[in-house]
């Protein structure tokens, strides 16, 4: 788990979340085709990003103190993660972290993928994952 914007405000949090789930995405495709050549299995990971208020800091007890971040938003990008099993995709992005990111100025590179039904949410949201490597150099 990643959070962005903690101890200290960014503006720019959302953007660089996402913008941190395609370098790791990229990253990822370039270290498996090097794993591919010398005849080793691809590794494949899962991304979820989501936006939201989180409560964040040491919880726990005196003798097991953890430094964390929980509630909804967090329990959300994790069904995010897991969503990218069944989309068949390494990045799903949540519509409020796009719009918190980039408002009505969204990047190309963000593709679509409908509305997803989330555990313990009424509404479905919708849903992002990257498109073609090349459009983010028109975007980013």
């Amino acid at each position: 788990m990643v959070v962005f914007g903690i101890p200290r405000h960014q503006d720019d949090a959302p953007a660089r979340a996402i913008k941190v789930a395609y370098r790791m995405q990229r990253a990822l495709e370039i270290h498996n085709r090097t794993r591919r050549s010398l005849g080793l299995p691809a590794f494949r990971h899962g991304i979820g990003v989501h936006f939201g208020t989180a409560i964040v800091g040491n919880i726990g007890t005196r003798d097991r103190l953890e430094y964390t971040a929980i509630g909804n938003v967090v329990n959300i990008a994790s069904r995010l993660e897991r969503a990218t099993k069944t989309l068949g995709v390494p990045v799903v992005i949540s519509r409020d972290a796009v719009d918190a990111a980039y408002r009505n100025d969204r990047p190309k590179i963000l593709v679509a993928q409908g509305r997803l039904a989330i555990k313990g949410r009424v509404e479905p949201i919708e849903v992002f994952t990257f498109g073609a490597p090349e459009l983010a150099l028109q975007t980013w």
